[in-house]
């Protein structure tokens, strides 16, 4: 489901989509000193994986800061855009205006 937000996203943003893929690339496959890790990141351990992405965005290279800000960003966007992540997190998401104003609409004491 997440997935498919972020696509809805990459597919608005057409010069997006290469970057992202690189990015995803890099995430999956790449190894030492680039990314922490040695296997692909889709195989790795929960534990593992959260090392790997700590790696990149306490690295002393911007690339790797770059990649990870990149990467959170597309997670996040697409994790709150989703309508089944709005009752886990009490938000009627960034665009329903309608939820919003109802979220808004409370007395002022």
């Amino acid at each position: 489901m997440l997935a498919a937000a972020a696509d809805a996203w990459v597919a608005r943003l057409p010069g997006l989509g290469a970057t992202l893929a690189q990015a995803l690339w890099v995430l999956e496959f790449g190894v030492h000193p680039l990314v922490a890790k040695w296997r692909p990141f889709t195989v790795l351990e929960a534990r593992e994986k959260d090392l790997a992405l700590e790696d990149l965005m306490q690295s002393r290279w911007d690339i790797k800061r770059d990649l990870f800000k990149g990467l959170k960003s597309m997670a996040m966007l697409a994790y709150y855009a989703d309508p089944a992540s709005r009752a886990a997190i009490g938000h009627p998401g960034p665009f329903d205006r309608q939820g919003i104003a109802l979220a808004m609409d409370y007395e002022l004491s």
